[in-house]
């Protein structure tokens, strides 16, 4: 009877941690930052890459997204930028499906921000190329937010750097609009912060702040992508 309660017992809590099992993205962060930043931060939000307009459809959703990341750490973005003192630039980007192998290098090809084709001389080389190491096939996908002081720029033409804040993650998805909150929700963790080094963020796919963070649907509801 005991032996018999003991298996009982093993298979419920077998069950009760496989209910709990799902997707876990592991996000790498990179975060430096000046000094705080004492003023209450109101923004425009523009892409990185120039050839980007800013209605872009693509730009407005993923903006969205940044945006009310941002909203949970007190920012306030604004459409004038005579009210602004601060602009926010993003970078998104994804590679091609890769079947990696290792030592591998990965091309990767930006939405907007980032390298725009393998081998182009793309301004941010940091983001060329990766090495992969895993035999499978997956997309490298990352954003980049920085902030950049308005005071200075408005008396001399030139930006200070605020903070910047880089998240990266592989997926066997190629929608970024899926994979986007959960960078997103990675990079607010760690936004006017310097990281020592990058930092792995690990986010169940029902993170209750990658949720608050994806587009809202009529109705009220949150966009949800399985």
């Amino acid at each position: 009877m005991t032996r018999r309660l003991t298996t009982l017992t093993i298979s419920a809590a077998i069950a009760l941690i496989l209910s709990g099992c799902g997707t876990v993205y592991k996000t790498r962060v990179s975060a430096l930052s000046a000094e705080p930043h004492k003023t209450p931060i109101t923004y425009v939000i523009y892409p990185r890459d120039k050839s980007v307009h800013r209605e872009d459809l693509e730009f407005v959703e993923f903006a969205s997204v940044v945006e009310r990341g941002l909203a949970k750490l007190g920012y306030e973005r604004v459409s004038d930028p005579e009210q602004a003192n601060s602009v926010i630039f993003i970078s998104v980007g994804m590679s091609r499906p890769q079947v990696d192998t290792p030592g591998q290098t990965v091309p990767i090809y930006g939405y907007f921000g980032g390298s725009v084709n393998a081998g182009s001389g793309a301004r941010n080389t940091e983001f060329n190329q990766v090495n992969s190491s895993q035999t499978v096939t997956r997309f490298y996908h990352y954003l980049r937010i920085e902030a950049l002081d308005l005071a200075p720029y408005r008396e001399s033409g030139q930006y200070k750097p605020i903070w910047r804040t880089t998240a990266t993650t592989t997926d066997p998805t190629d929608d970024m609009r899926k994979v986007l909150p959960y960078l997103v929700e990675a990079c607010t963790r760690y936004i006017g912060k310097t990281t020592p080094s990058q930092v792995v963020v690990n986010l169940p796919d029902n993170d209750p702040g990658v949720e608050a963070l994806r587009p809202p649907l009529p109705g009220g509801l949150a966009a949800r992508t399985n």
